[in-house]
């Protein structure tokens, strides 16, 4: 992998971890591993510059052609030098940056251009060496020193310049660093008037045999036509091996700067402090027993809060039912009025732990004490089994206190008490069995006055009424019944009349109670069920809040082990 492209991931990789890690490392490691990494982004840019090539030769073999090639565009004409033709000529993207140095050496300003293919390269067209004044070529030697590559560029009549092995024999640069371009092959050419492989050849063998006598053991040679690759055209020889030769020697040039700026070694001295402050297997490991022991802790818990639901709808709840059920009945009736006292009459006599309506859903206190104690021993458990980890101080900062849970259930249960009361408001009780029921209790209620009104009348006037019936004689019928109830025998009738009611309004307001309960039953396990749930979700808020805080530093541990070993990186080189 390009070593460039391996820091980059690298880098990116750290960076992430310090995104996600904050549950796992203290804000000093963060800020101090962030701060680090900028400084190595700066270093890791620095080392990405260009690549600055220098192309050195005689009048006329080709500079400004071999240039246009490189650039795929005509971007260096032999005017660019004129009237400085001892200076050198710079060609360089126009979002290069650039540092002045010997600017009295440099045409200014610089020849820019926006060719992508030699984005990454600055070429420096350097003064003809067989036309240069002597003061001068001192200082384009010594400018050498300064680029990557040097190339001498010469041509099939030029190739054994004298002025060429002068260059060798004082250049800073060692002789194996030259590039040797041999331009114009295309002025070999056969008979038929295209470049001849076997004149190139022998050319290039000499030249070769030349270079070593001066020096140069293994002479990198490309035989090419600068001008046929500008063209496009076939017989450009070795110039896209040139190419290719040139942009690996940028790419080299950048792996050496980042090794010799240590980036590298940089980079693995801030993953060892973010991997050092923690034994991440052993936190892993603990966090697996720390989850499973909350699991369990929270069935406790869950299974107390379900008991706390249970026991809220207890007698007293159902008691408040009755009277809020029988509240909205607004014309029961005798049976309904008779049930209505005997629960004011319970009220009144019996001991409620709340009274009122502040019966519906009580809420005790004890178990809701237990509730707290299991929930902070849960907290506490989780929190004693990570402290011998140098965890940051705010690892568990979010967590609810449980101490709040009293009141946040009592908020629950005014929830459900006021639509309960907003149920009873709602109006009398629906649906046909009830008002089926109400009309039966009327008619059983009535009968018994029916019949004490046919016991008390004379028989001989409901004769005369069945014969001939009249206003009058049902008047005198009517009249006969009230002034007998002051008799023994009216007075022994009305006795056996209330009796019989009393006995009546009695099965009746049982039978009716005991379908109320009924309906209060499947009411209250209806209203349970929903009670619980509200009452559970309340309790795994707790249990998720601890549970995300366990997940954040599993995913921080996991994010930190994650990260590459300086051996792992060096073995995928």
């Amino acid at each position: 992998m390009d070593v460039t492209v391996r820091v980059r991931e690298n880098m990116e990789s750290v960076r992430r971890v310090l995104r996600v890690a904050g549950s796992v490392l203290s804000e000093q490691t963060i800020q101090s591993a962030a701060a680090r990494l900028d400084e190595i982004e700066e270093r890791l840019s620095a080392c990405a510059g260009p690549l600055h090539v220098g192309l050195l030769g005689g009048t006329g073999v080709g500079k400004s052609t071999l240039i246009n090639a490189l650039a795929e565009d005509e971007i260096s004409s032999a005017s660019d030098r004129r009237p400085h033709t001892d200076r050198i000529v710079v060609y360089r993207h126009r979002e290069q940056v650039w540092d002045d140095l010997e600017s009295d050496l440099v045409i200014q300003p610089h020849r820019t251009h926006d060719r992508e293919s030699i984005r990454n390269l600055v070429l420096y067209d350097l003064p003809d060496f067989d036309s240069i004044m002597e003061q001068n070529r001192e200082r384009v030697l010594g400018f050498l020193g300064r680029l990557d590559v040097v190339c001498w560029v010469t041509t099939p009549e030029k190739y054994a310049d004298q002025a060429f092995l002068d260059v060798l024999r004082r250049s800073p640069h060692h002789p194996g660093n030259f590039f040797f371009a041999l331009n114009k092959t295309d002025l070999l050419i056969d008979g038929d008037g295209e470049p001849d492989e076997s004149k190139i050849a022998a050319v290039v063998d000499d030249l070769r045999n030349n270079l070593k006598r001066w020096g140069v053991p293994e002479p990198e040679i490309y035989a090419m036509s600068a001008l046929r690759a500008l063209e496009r055209r076939a017989g450009a020889g070795d110039f896209p091996r040139f190419r290719d030769t040139l942009f690996r020697a940028r790419k080299d040039k950048e792996v050496r700067a980042i090794k010799l700026a240590n980036v590298e070694q940089e980079l693995q001295s801030v993953i060892r402090e973010v991997r050092g402050t923690t034994p991440l297997r052993d936190l892993l490991k603990t966090l697996s027993g720390t989850e499973q022991r909350l699991e369990k802790d929270f069935e406790d818990i869950r299974t107390a809060g379900g008991l706390l639901a249970e026991v809220s709808l207890d007698h007293s709840t159902r008691s408040a039912l009755r009277s809020l059920w029988l509240g909205r009945e607004k014309h029961g009736g005798l049976v309904t009025g008779l049930l209505k006292g005997m629960m004011s009459f319970q009220t009144a006599l019996r001991f409620r732990r709340q009274e009122g309506m502040g019966r519906l859903l009580f809420l005790d206190d004890d178990l809701m004490k237990g509730l707290v104690n299991k929930i902070e021993t849960a907290r506490n458990r989780a929190m004693a089994s990570l402290a011998r980890f140098p965890l940051p101080e705010g690892a568990w900062r979010g967590s609810t206190d449980a101490h709040e849970l009293p009141q946040r259930l009592q908020g629950v249960r005014d929830d459900w008490t006021a639509r309960i009361h907003a149920w009873a408001s709602s109006g009398p009780p629906s649906g046909w069995r009830w008002r089926l029921r109400l009309l039966k209790n009327r008619v059983t209620l009535w009968a018994p006055l029916l019949l004490l009104v046919l016991y008390l009348m004379d028989p001989r006037l409901v004769q005369q009424f069945g014969g001939q019936p009249s206003i009058g004689l049902l008047f005198q019928m009517l009249s006969g019944v009230f002034f007998s109830l002051f008799q023994p025998k009216g007075i022994v009738a009305l006795l056996s009349f209330l009796l019989m009611e009393a006995v009546l309004a009695g099965i009746l307001a049982r039978a009716t109670l005991r379908s109320l309960d009924a309906r209060i039953e499947q009411f209250c396990g209806l209203l349970l069920g929903r009670y619980k749930a509200e009452v559970g979700d309340l309790l795994g808020e707790y249990e998720q809040e601890l549970k995300n805080t366990l997940m954040r530093l599993r995913q921080g541990a996991v994010e930190l082990e994650g990260l590459q070993s300086e051996e792992t990186m060096e073995s995928s080189v």
